[in-house]
């Protein structure tokens, strides 16, 4: 039964991908991606540890600047 599940859901994957919905990913763009986003994570807490200590002038202009960029 579980077999029959799989083979259902690699059908619908593999029509997905046929039709543009669906992309196939590795195992390393994966690691990557997720890599990715642990560094994100760290950057933004390093920067909102920064932005404690300043005055609310400073802070909002910080956080100005990040949205322009």
């Amino acid at each position: 039964m579980f077999l029959l599940i799989q083979g259902v859901s690699e059908a619908i994957k593999a029509a997905g991908a046929l039709t543009g919905h669906y992309e196939y990913r590795t195992q390393d763009e994966l690691d990557e991606v997720e890599a990715l986003a642990a560094d994100v994570q760290l950057d933004r807490a390093g920067l909102d540890g920064l932005l404690v200590g300043l005055p609310d002038e400073a802070e909002e202009q910080m956080k100005n600047n990040q949205r322009n960029n």
